[in-house]
């Protein structure tokens, strides 16, 4: 999964701010075509302590209406994020056993 440099603020409906360093961001290449021209809240903001749990099946959960609306539209609780999640969840409950 490769990164790609996005803008917060779509070019598409915030032309002026297509060169402004503060509305760029990198994000995965996926999640980058996922959100396309579609406004979000700031992750930085809403994915927050307490706003997301993290089951040990490795499903997400969103419990505000933002958090919610941003795992849908990312597709954060796919098959593949959930899988791949769950591969970290392994690797982290190893390491903290050692």
């Amino acid at each position: 999964m490769g990164l790609s440099l996005d803008h917060f603020l779509p070019v598409s409906v915030y032309p002026e701010h297509k060169r402004s360093y503060d509305n760029l961001l990198y994000a995965c290449a996926a999640c980058n075509r996922a959100k396309g021209a579609t406004l979000m809240p700031d992750p930085t903001q809403v994915l927050v302590d307490g706003a997301v749990r993290v089951h040990e099946d490795g499903r997400i959960e969103g419990t505000t209406l933002e958090t919610r609306r941003i795992i849908r539209l990312l597709g954060l609780d796919g098959r593949e994020e959930t899988e791949a999640r769950l591969l970290w969840i392994g690797i982290i409950t190893e390491v903290l056993q050692t």
